[in-house]
């Protein structure tokens, strides 16, 4: 099989060579490493360029994108460009095991009905705190089935192994501004193929002011909420088009949840919009859907209340 790794790269010079090394040390040889920088304006196309060639690195390929396109056109559009059978989305940041390319490559030779393999990570935080997520259980590998919280994302794109196959056909209906792990992770689940490992592949730096950490710090802001619904809608509508028109494990039971979803987020958008209490009573009724539920179904609250 051929191995692809894509990374995508901003203002990246201060972590990104101890991950440049973890690729060069793996013990099953990259095929192909393809980096795409958005426009950087430190350091990171010196470090980058200088790397490559003092390993005398063939199959390394680094591009600089004529405009910066931003961290989720990005990474989608060079994931498409992955030749591999095989193709690892890559943090600019993160330290990969030695063995992560070797150990998740067996492990989709071995269960080919797998086109989205998933696992755990170490999370490294700034005070030194280690932890294992997402999930602890004594499964070394299990199935991950479609539920009613479709939006909900399980696991960060830096722990997937991907066959070519899902990407193409996510990259099919993937729209501007939508993250390239979360699309691949929800047409994964329409289609039956997403698999998890518990085992951790990676160490992953957490910093308190990365972008997932600044969406989840902002997610109680009146703005931030009600922007998010908008772009839940636009989910929706891109899952129902594929649900109605491509290969699904159960399309009945795939576009019966994408149906109870929107009507969800319709009724959130017009609690948002009209701060009418008996909406935002009628939305209990739903708290299943959120991801957290009763506690996040409170949090909508806040905001419409007390975060305008």
């Amino acid at each position: 099989m051929k191995i692809s790794v894509v990374m995508t790269t901003y203002n990246s010079e201060k972590n990104i060579e101890e991950q440049l090394q973890s690729l060069l040390s793996q013990t099953r040889k990259i095929d192909e490493v393809l980096i795409f920088d958005d426009q950087s304006k430190d350091t990171t196309s010196e470090i980058v360029k200088s790397f490559i060639d003092r390993n005398k690195l063939s199959g390394w390929v680094y591009t600089v994108n004529e405009k910066n396109l931003g961290w989720e056109t990005n990474f989608m559009q060079g994931l498409a460009k992955g030749s591999g059978d095989l193709v690892f989305p890559c943090d600019h940041d993160d330290i990969w095991a030695l063995d992560k390319v070797e150990f998740m490559e067996n492990m989709m030779k071995d269960h080919p009905e797998a086109e989205l393999l998933v696992a755990n990570y170490e999370a490294l935080y700034e005070n030194g705190k280690k932890e294992i997520l997402p999930v602890k259980t004594d499964k070394i590998y299990r199935k991950i089935n479609l539920d009613e919280q479709i939006l909900r994302v399980g696991y960060p794109g830096c722990t997937y192994c991907c066959r070519k196959e899902l990407i193409d056909e996510a990259a099919n209906y993937w729209r501007d501004r939508f993250p390239h792990d979360a699309t691949l992770w929800r047409i994964g689940l329409l289609r039956g193929t997403v698999y998890a490992t518990n085992r951790a592949v990676l160490t992953r730096r957490i910093y308190s002011q990365s972008a997932s950490a600044t969406l989840s710090n902002g997610i109680k802001s009146f703005t931030k909420r009600r922007e998010w619904l908008d772009y839940a809608a636009s989910v929706l509508t891109m899952l129902e088009e594929y649900a109605d028109n491509e290969d699904c494990e159960d399309r009945s039971r795939a576009q019966q949840i994408i149906s109870h979803n929107q009507a969800w987020i319709k009724e959130r958008k017009k609690f948002f919009d009209s701060r009418n209490p008996w909406t935002g009573l009628k939305l209990l009724k739903s708290a299943n859907l959120y991801p957290n539920q009763l506690k996040s179904y409170l949090v909508d609250w806040y905001a419409v209340y007390f975060k305008r």
